[in-house]
């Protein structure tokens, strides 16, 4: 089975990830676009059984432009 590992650029956070990705999708809302500085994000789902997180993690909540509120997990 694979594995996949990785961090967060100041690598605080680090992860690892065992088994395939349920789904790997790329989104090309305002939002995304924003986000990554680029014309869309990548991004990889996996189960949450499959994936050991450490460091110290927060999520941030906020409102787009359509009033929708949206979450990301740093």
């Amino acid at each position: 089975m694979r594995t996949y590992s990785g961090k967060c650029l100041c690598s605080g956070v680090r992860f690892t990830a065992t088994g395939p990705p349920v789904i790997v999708a790329q989104c090309h809302c305002e939002e995304c676009r924003r986000l990554s500085g680029t014309g869309h994000s990548v991004g990889a789902m996996l189960r949450t059984d499959a994936v050991v997180l450490s460091g110290k993690t927060s999520e941030f909540v906020y409102l787009n432009r359509a009033g929708i509120a949206g979450g990301h997990f740093v």
